[in-house]
């Protein structure tokens, strides 16, 4: 698999196309824009896409009368593993005398662990700790809770999942009560991705966590076509995607504690910038 994966990634054209999706993120792209973002020939994406598709790095799914495309972020990932478990054979005496790589600021510093609350259906919450997880390289550990002890979520959050490399069981929402209390695991940040959450009970976090209310509109609640309520998710990713990329921008090193609270509840009024609308 990994022969395949490096031989379709051996091509300009297929890696422009693959980098293209990755940006895009769990939600994929139509064919016809990625045409029209990567300049190509409509004959000439679809055997690109192919040969992607047939490595496992891209997936499809048609929704109406388009097929959209999505990297799949956990085979890249398996394939970096790969090349590395396999560095030098397995031959220590050649291994050892390569320098040893700098530590990465992951491996310095402990995960920044994050909650994020959701009432009801909590697919936003599960979309927001995978999105976290996967964009900030370790940086941060995120989970997902809800206010409701048993709550299924709604299945269209599970291929926006899997683009990710996420399993939904990796981030599945765990009931409020268990993250709360005193001898739950401090918390640095608690964020609430639904107006329905801020009506109930405050919980006593554990660590004085900063909080922060992001309102997502419930893609669980939108009516229409398949097509529509798989657009309702896609959005809601999105605009998670936006506000979690702004809060790893934030130079958390150099702010205070009531400074990056300000900036991280900020995030989630400035719908204009963190959603990426104008």
């Amino acid at each position: 698999m990994a022969i395949a994966a490096l031989s379709a990634l051996a091509h300009e054209g297929r890696m422009a196309v693959f980098r293209l999706l990755v940006r895009a993120g769990p939600g994929g792209m139509p064919a016809g824009e990625i045409a029209r973002a990567a300049g190509m020939l409509a004959n000439t994406l679809s055997s690109n896409l192919g040969i992607l598709v047939a490595a496992g790095l891209v997936t499809s799914r048609r929704e109406g009368r388009s097929v959209i495309y999505a990297a799949v972020y956990g085979e890249a990932r398996r394939l970096l593993e790969y090349l590395v478990d396999d560095c030098c054979g397995g031959r220590p005496e050649i291994c050892a005398a390569l320098p040893p790589p700098a530590p990465s600021q992951a491996a310095v510093q402990r995960a920044i662990e994050t909650v994020f609350v959701c009432a009801g259906d909590p697919a936003r919450a599960m979309l927001a700790a995978a999105l976290m997880n996967t964009l900030s390289d370790g940086r941060f550990h995120a989970r997902a809770a809800t206010l409701a002890d048993q709550t299924p979520a709604d299945p269209h959050v599970k291929p926006l999942l899997r683009a990710l490399g996420v399993e939904e069981n990796e981030v599945a929402a765990v009931p409020l009560a268990s993250l709360t209390g005193p001898d739950a695991p401090p918390v640095a940040f608690a964020i609430t991705v639904c107006a329905e959450a801020v009506r109930a009970p405050r919980p006593v976090w554990p660590g004085q966590p900063i909080t922060a209310q992001w309102d997502i509109p419930d893609p669980a609640a939108a009516t229409g076509t398949p097509v529509e309520m798989a657009a309702a998710f896609r959005e809601a990713a999105r605009r998670l995607r936006n506000r979690i990329e702004l809060l790893l921008a934030l130079p958390m090193d150099k702010l205070d504690r009531l400074a990056l609270h300000a900036r991280t509840y900020e995030i989630g009024r400035g719908t204009e910038i963190a959603d990426g609308e104008t």
